[in-house]
């Protein structure tokens, strides 16, 4: 696995290379990942050509007692894309999933997750993420026009005393950037759809921090699962396990265990799953079989796009998660609950 940086290191990207590859104690203030010059075919692309290449999100996932809520912000360099989702645990059948698409120009995300805003903005929908990490905080409003209107007002905690990020910066091949940051935080404010209101308690529930800055080559794909839940023996735990394009991913990954704030990482992971039917249960295990997780759905979100000869294969079921999670040590604990979700990404773009 990828051995962890001191804190005072930071990636960053000087006169076109990438000055240190690996995990790092925080995110930096700004990282631009068109600015590292990488070569296709032995060519370097132009600047305007890599930033078209480069694929950025945040994506907030909330875990409530009631439902699962995830919203995100996506630049996809030729495409904008946001959406809005609300699952009810005990109620999938009132799932509401709104989606826009559009210019690049429509969805914009933040250069610097410190003190930068992302933006989606559509007639009738507008969802901005005011980052303040100087403050130790993510600010979230949204006004989204519907049968059943949605509005956001959320404070999300991120305090690096309590809570280690998990901030990787990694090399897809020939200097491609592959970054991402990843963190539990704590959710403070109200998310209302339609005349249901649900209420975020910080101590309680738990938000899912995904910034994503990655140079993917033309075909790229990822399984990936996030959850947040609580041990038979008392400890809050939150999981990122993800296989994707990434080389190596034995030791150079994004997968991790958050035990009661403090992180401890993983090696690969892999998904056993019916593609053709992914609201039936899925198997995810580490190579080392520490993690070995049961996912079974209780709906999913279908978000397939096409654009000309590019296209994407969307799946995102909601649901619960049952097994086992590595400890601090060498062992293992057992999952008394775990309310999430799985993603299944196919892409060509």
């Amino acid at each position: 696995m990828t051995t962890p940086a001191s804190p005072a290191d930071a990636p960053e990207i000087r006169d076109g290379r990438v000055t240190r590859w690996g995990q790092f104690a925080r995110p930096p203030a700004g990282l631009d990942p068109a600015a590292a010059r990488w070569p296709v075919n032995g060519a370097t692309l132009p600047a305007p050509l890599r930033r078209l290449r480069l694929k950025q999100w945040q994506h907030i996932g909330l875990v409530h007692p009631s439902a699962w809520i995830g919203f995100v912000v996506f630049d996809a360099g030729f495409l904008g894309v946001s959406f809005f989702t609300a699952a009810p645990w005990e109620e999938p059948e009132l799932h509401l999933d709104i989606e826009r698409r559009g210019a690049p120009w429509r969805a914009r995300v933040a250069e610097n997750i410190h003190a930068g805003q992302c933006e989606a903005r559509w007639p009738g929908y507008v969802l901005r993420i005011h980052n303040d990490l100087r403050h130790a905080r993510h600010r979230v409003d949204a006004s989204i026009d519907g049968p059943r209107p949605v509005r956001i007002d959320l404070t999300l905690h991120q305090r690096f005393s309590e809570v280690d990020p998990l901030v990787v910066l990694h090399d897809l091949g020939s200097g491609q950037p592959f970054y991402t940051h990843k963190a539990p935080l704590a959710p403070e404010g109200m998310v209302q759809v339609g005349d249901r209101v649900y209420t975020f308690d910080p101590v309680r529930d738990t938000a899912l921090l995904d910034e994503q800055k990655t140079a993917y080559p033309l075909k790229w794909w990822w399984r990936w699962a996030t959850f947040a839940g609580t041990t038979t023996c008392g400890r809050r735990v939150v999981v990122n396990a993800c296989h994707n394009v990434l080389p190596d991913d034995e030791h150079h990954n994004e997968n991790a265990v958050w035990v009661d704030g403090r992180l401890h990482r993983v090696g690969a992971v892999r998904f056993t799953f019916d593609a053709d039917d992914p609201v039936r249960p899925w198997h995810i295990r580490s190579t080392d079989g520490r993690l070995k997780l049961v996912f079974r759905p209780l709906g999913e979100r279908v978000g397939d796009q096409r654009v000309g000869p590019l296209g994407a294969r969307f799946r995102q079921p909601w649901g619960t998660f049952a097994g086992t999670v590595p400890d601090a040590g060498d062992g293992t604990m057992t999952l008394a609950d775990g309310r999430g979700v799985c993603e299944q990404q196919d892409v060509i773009g």
